[in-house]
């Protein structure tokens, strides 16, 4: 009986865990969670790409 009782455990959790990570990998992808950027990110891109270059 524990047998069978730690496998149903192991499924559900794991299951779950999966459907935990596809729901936050899709949900972070939308506009929702995009938050905009104001003119000081510019600034600082500007920055970086003479850096880089």
């Amino acid at each position: 009986m524990k047998k069978i009782n730690r496998l149903i455990g192991k499924i559900v959790y794991s299951t779950a865990l999966k459907a935990a990570e596809k729901e936050v990998n899709s949900a972070c992808t939308t506009k929702f969670y995009q938050e905009k950027l104001d003119s000081q990110t510019d600034i600082l891109k500007k920055y970086h790409d003479k850096k880089n270059s």
